[in-house]
């Protein structure tokens, strides 16, 4: 795909002329970034709290067997969640500080 047939479909797209579309492609490539941090941290703070309530249940009950089980598979998701939020966090930054980059990036994705 040729660069201008990007760029042109990416403003019909978005509603805006040439030379506003960096801005705009800025402001939707960080909400996107957003929203995937907002979902990713939800996630995060649901393993820790199933994690610590298994933890406390743990030391109560006698059924350790299962309770083990489900500490480990609740472990394993948070440090999952934790991994994929690292780059998450890592590419909103970079959306953020820097949202020519960001938009010029994207066109170019677009391109291949």
């Amino acid at each position: 795909m040729d660069v201008n047939t990007v760029i042109d479909n990416l403003c019909e797209r978005f509603g805006v002329a040439a030379e506003y579309l960096i801005p705009k492609v800025s402001q939707y490539l960080i909400v996107r970034e957003g929203i995937a941090l907002a979902i990713t941290s939800s996630f995060i703070v649901l393993f820790t709290v199933v994690v610590i309530f298994l933890l406390r249940k743990g030391s109560k009950d006698d059924w350790t067997d299962m309770i083990t089980g489900s500490l480990i598979i609740a472990a394993i998701c948070l440090v999952s969640a934790i991994l994929f939020c690292i780059p998450t966090i890592y590419t909103f930054l970079v959306y953020k500080l820097s949202p020519e980059m960001s938009a010029i990036d994207y066109i170019l994705k677009m391109v291949k």
